[in-house]
């Protein structure tokens, strides 16, 4: 019989136990589970209890509860319907304008996996109104109702605040810290504008631009943009740093935009 090395064993047992450290061990963000997209670079509320879910691919997002509501704190970067279907990515300006199924696409077409887990993925219509469903298991798409009630729950519970701009100023109140660019300080929500009500809900809405029918990508940094879906209805909601709300908006429903999901 073979006499195995007791310290083979022992040095055996140390790497496993490093190896497995390293696995439960978490960024700053707890993001170390986004390993196909890399890791989010939005600063989340330190003074707010984030909780998760994980979709099919096993993209995990924070996730917000706001009064009755559970949201995602980011924006959704499946690739996969919840059958295992995988949906089309577009690059190309032309394909993008004549596409009458479903597709995503990253804004600028980018391929860093840091910038994918932060922003998100752009989507066309026919992606969030597909029966397949993008929400992970146990969400849906935000719908009109829920953003409306989102929005009294924060002027009701003090979320707003009237500051150079006149009206109730629940942008604040959504926007990261950070995610803005810098010349956006004279709107309602730049980068040094009232920083203390900054993200104060814990929504942590990045400016992730949104991409035109045309093909065209635009306002990276400046506004962020989501679909709002029930059968038969369906709203684009805008929070741009200049605006003190969030705006529901018609829009081409062929472009692409962000996606935020709601627990059932």
């Amino acid at each position: 019989m073979k006499k195995h090395s007791s310290t083979g064993i022992y040095f055996l047992l140390i790497i496993f136990c490093v190896t497995l450290t390293d696995s439960c061990k978490k960024d700053d963000n707890g993001t170390s589970g986004n390993q196909t997209n890399g890791h989010t670079k939005a600063v989340f509320n330190p003074n707010k209890t984030y909780g998760t879910v994980t979709d099919i691919e096993g993209n995990v997002y924070k996730t917000i509860t706001i009064g009755t509501q559970t949201w995602m704190a980011e924006n959704l970067r499946t690739t996969t319907y919840n059958d295992g279907t995988i949906i089309a990515e577009v690059t190309d300006k032309s394909a993008w304008k004549n596409m009458r199924t479903s597709a995503y696409c990253n804004y600028n077409n980018t391929k860093n996996g840091d910038t994918i887990a932060t922003y998100g993925r752009l989507y066309n219509i026919y992606a969030i109104s597909d029966s397949r469903n993008l929400a992970p298991e146990g969400w849906h798409i935000s719908t009109p109702t829920e953003w409306f009630e989102l929005g009294i729950y924060l002027v009701e519970n003090g979320y707003n605040f009237a500051g150079l701009t006149s009206g109730n100023e629940i942008a604040k109140a959504l926007a990261s810290t950070n995610g803005w660019n810098s010349n956006t300080t004279t709107g309602s929500i730049g980068n040094s504008d009232f920083p203390l009500y900054r993200n104060k809900s814990g929504f942590t809405a990045m400016a992730s631009g949104f991409r035109s029918d045309d093909g065209v990508f635009y306002e990276s940094g400046i506004s962020c943009n989501w679909f709002s879906f029930i059968p038969g209805v369906c709203y684009i909601y805008n929070l741009r740093f200049d605006h003190v709300g969030v705006d529901q908006i018609n829009w081409e429903m062929r472009s692409g935009f962000s996606v935020r999901c709601v627990k059932n």
